[in-house]
Formats: structure tokens, C-alpha cells, sequence
């Protein structure tokens, strides 16, 4: 990893209070730690082959042998849904859309990317009792140009580091907001990253309705 791809700890924090006065607040991620959903529960409604989500406008091929499930209530607006690689130890992988309130620019700017990066490990921060590592570099969400950046971190109660890796990127026309989230063991990432490659490489824009 390139010097220059990682952020150095000082400016990190002070970029993060930027970053929280400019951005959507993101949901609480209760999956960070390993308790969302709970264990056992059972999915709203369940997909399988291609999930397309065309209120945000993107769609997903949920890989063989796996299962899609919406877990929030019906009614709310479906931004994405999650996939559940292994209940225990817990790893699971989302991805949604959502509005780019900011409107930050997709091209020669590319705070918005950065920005939504930065403010996941803020998010993190919240529930990790120790970042062990926190680095970014560009990457790509299907056609799209976006940022990945990959968070190893401890839980309350636990020695077991996690990870945390996921790929953002802007829609060319400034919104939405495009994520695809990994959440694992640091013992299960080397398998479930190749899963996630495979989804974010088959990720595809869709017109919305």
C-alpha cells in the first residue's frame, strides 16, 4: 500500500469533524460488532439470482448459494439489503443506495466519496473499543470510480478483530450515493473478500423509477 493512500492519524481527526458537519448521517450499524441481525432471525422478504433496486437505481448479482434478506420494516424505504455469508462467527455483506444530500461531485472532486469513506470510520469508531488499522485508496463499484477503504478493529468484550471493508462511489449525475459493505472476522476475510470482489465487480447502475 502507497504512502500517500493512507491518511495520517492527526489530520484523520480533524477531517472527520469536517466531514460530520457536511455529511448525511449514516444509520447506527449495529452489524459492525456482530449483533445485527439477530441471530436466527428471519429475513422480511428473501432474493435470490439478480436483486435489482430500482428506486436507487443499481443492481446486484447475490452470489451462488446465497441468500438476500431485507431486514427492516417493509414499509420504511428500501435502500439495500443484506447477505449472510456466516451467522457464526458473524459476517455479512450490504449494499445500498442513498441520496446524495451534499451533493457532492462525482468527478474532479471527489469529496463525496472521500467523505462518505471517512465518515463510516467515524461510525465504527462508535462501536470498536480499538481501531487497530484504517486505510483508503481509489477503487472501482462496477463502471463506477469511487474509493475503498478497509477498517480492522476490536469489539467490546472480545480480542477478535473484525473488519470492516467497503467500496463507495458517487452515480455520475452527483446522486446517489452507491455502498458495498463487507463486515467479517479477520480468520474469514481472506474467503469472504473474494466474495465481495464478486459482487462489487458485477455491480451495475439501472435506470430509476
Amino acid at each position: 500500500m502507497n504512502k500517500n493512500n493512507k491518511i495520517n492519524m492527526a489530520t484523520r481527526v480533524g477531517f472527520l469533524v469536517y466531514v460530520f458537519l457536511i455529511t448525511t448521517a449514516i444509520p447506527a450499524r449495529a452489524d459492525i460488532c456482530g449483533t445485527y441481525p439477530p441471530s436466527g432471525m428471519d429475513p422480511v422478504y428473501t432474493y435470490q439470482g439478480i436483486y435489482e433496486n430500482s428506486a436507487w437505481g443499481y443492481a446486484v448479482a447475490i452470489p451462488k448459494g446465497y441468500k438476500g434478506g431485507l431486514y427492516q420494516d417493509p414499509g420504511a424505504p428500501q435502500h439495500g439489503i443484506m447477505v449472510i455469508l456466516s451467522w457464526e462467527p458473524r459476517s455479512t455483506i450490504y449494499f445500498e443506495g442513498e441520496a446524495n444530500s451534499q451533493e457532492e461531485e462525482s468527478t474532479g472532486k471527489p469529496l463525496g466519496s472521500i467523505g462518505h469513506s471517512i465518515f463510516g470510520l467515524n461510525v465504527i469508531r462508535e462501536y470498536a473499543s480499538d481501531i487497530k488499522s484504517y486505510e483508503m485508496h481509489k477503487s472501482k463499484l462496477g463502471a463506477l470510480s469511487g474509493y475503498e477503504y478497509i477498517v480492522r478493529y476490536t469489539c467490546p468484550g472480545s480480542a477478535s478483530v473484525r473488519i470492516d471493508e467497503t467500496v463507495v462511489a458517487v452515480s455520475p449525475d452527483e446522486s446517489p450515493v452507491y455502498r458495498v459493505t463487507l463486515v467479517t472476522t479477520q480468520n474469514r476475510y481472506k474467503k469472504d473478500h473474494r466474495i465481495f470482489k464478486e459482487i462489487v465487480s458485477k455491480w451495475r447502475q439501472i435506470p430509476r423509477q
